[in-house]
């Protein structure tokens, strides 16, 4: 009786833990879906890498922080807008900036960001402080402060110069926050 009770045990156990990894497996399907494409306003996000992604929309292209040279957008249509958060090479990539054709292409960026790139062919350069909102055809946006609270970390990104952005696109709020990891060789990492 004793082994016909453990029999059943270990029948239901597999069946239970098969069923869990099946929908486990789906719901993973779903996020990832859902995080690049969102049925109610055709929008559809593209990372590209680290902060770098594109965003398309209506009509609209937006590169958020764009690098890795103007080959990573090769599949991309011009910007409509470029979005940059910071002034580190990792956000703000000059190389990138001025070998991407952004001559019908709006800029917006902090103040500190857009003294860097006042020699950039843009149709336009639009600053945006932090806490303010602009609104544009298709879209607003709101520029939320982006800096470091540990005191030796306060260098890298000092408060009030650069960005993270909510846009808004047919009632849905998108935050791009940027964010870094440091490696210590430990298998931690600190945030910088």
């Amino acid at each position: 009786m004793k082994l016909k009770i453990t029999y059943l045990l270990i029948v239901a156990f597999s069946i239970f833990s098969c069923k869990k990894e099946e929908t486990k497996k789906q719901s993973e399907e779903t996020v990832t879906s859902t995080e690049k494409t969102s049925n109610t306003s055709d929008l559809k996000i593209t990372p590209i890498s680290h902060a770098t992604a594109v965003l398309t929309f209506k009509d609209e292209i937006i590169y958020l922080d764009p690098t890795l040279g103007q080959e990573a957008f090769s599949g991309f249509k011009k910007p409509t807008y470029v979005l940059i958060t910071d002034i580190h090479g990792d956000h703000m990539d000059l190389k990138t900036l001025k070998a991407l054709d952004l001559s019908s292409t709006k800029i917006i960026a902090p103040k500190a960001v857009a003294e860097k790139i006042k020699d950039i062919n843009a149709k336009e350069i639009i600053v945006i402080n932090n806490s303010e909102t602009k609104s544009f055809t298709n879209f607003n946006l709101e520029a939320i402060p982006m800096y470091n609270l540990r005191e030796e970390a306060l260098k890298f990104h000092s408060k009030g110069r650069g960005n993270g952005y909510i846009l808004t696109i047919n009632n849905e709020r998108i935050y791009f926050s940027r964010r870094h990891r440091r490696y210590t060789g430990n298998a931690q990492s600190k945030e910088y």
